[in-house]
């Protein structure tokens, strides 16, 4: 939906029932987002907020009975070339796995170049540097789930 000029809005819930050990529990997440896609320019802001169901499902079973929420956020720019099939992406993006310890997080961004081939197909080549701080040692960062990843995206 065109909402705010040449900006479209996005909302998404989930609502779902987990059968889980001694019962069930109801998890949920929401997510909002806006987009731009113009001429040259793509532009992506999304956030999300929600309850994880298998942290959640943990602490009900081992822990203290208390659910687990979660909140992320990214933001996603490509910029498209005149007459050219390339397509430079660039993302940044924050996860908070549970609220009650914001300063355990995992930070990403990604540096991508996409390939369209032909209308449908789309080749992607993207390096992600992830950030990550545990329970055990928040002043500290691992990169260890960096990756650098091929994708092959066939639209019909």
């Amino acid at each position: 939906m065109n909402a705010l000029g040449s900006f479209a809005l996005g909302a998404s819930g989930l609502m779902q029932l987990d059968k889980i050990a001694g019962g069930s529990q109801t998890v949920w997440a929401l997510g909002g987002e806006i987009l731009r896609d113009t001429e040259k320019h793509h532009v992506e802001i999304e956030a999300m907020i929600g309850q994880d169901p298998f942290a959640s499902e943990f602490e009900k079973s081992f822990g203290d009975g208390k659910n687990v929420y979660f909140c992320g956020g990214k933001i996603l720019y490509g910029h498209y070339f005149s007459k050219s099939r390339f397509e430079p992406v660039l993302v940044s993006s924050l996860l908070v796995p549970d609220l009650k310890t914001f300063d355990m997080n995992t930070i990403e961004v990604l540096v991508g170049l996409n390939y369209y081939a032909a209308a449908a197909l789309r080749i992607g080549l993207n390096s992600g540097l992830l950030l990550t701080t545990s329970a055990q040692n928040q002043d500290e960062r691992t990169y260890a789930g960096s990756n650098v990843t091929l994708q092959v995206q066939l639209s019909w």
